[in-house]
């Protein structure tokens, strides 16, 4: 499974809407859908609140195989 779509998981799996999920992370509703989507990285401080708030582990995201 590929990072983002873990991410997917587990924000469905907490019962969060993208917007919820993006406004906890402080980030904007669009680019929480780029990065969820498989299309934009995490910058590394928000690949470490991911990695805290959804379990995500942030070496995820550094993988050039792990993203569209």
């Amino acid at each position: 499974m590929k990072a983002h779509e873990q991410l997917r998981g587990a924000r469905t799996a907490a019962s969060l809407s993208q917007e919820q999920a993006a406004r906890d992370l402080g980030i904007s509703l669009g680019h929480y859908h780029r990065i969820e989507n498989g299309k934009a990285l995490p910058s590394l401080e928000l690949a470490s609140a991911i990695e805290f708030r959804y379990q995500v582990p942030a070496s995820r995201w550094v993988s050039s195989s792990d993203y569209d």
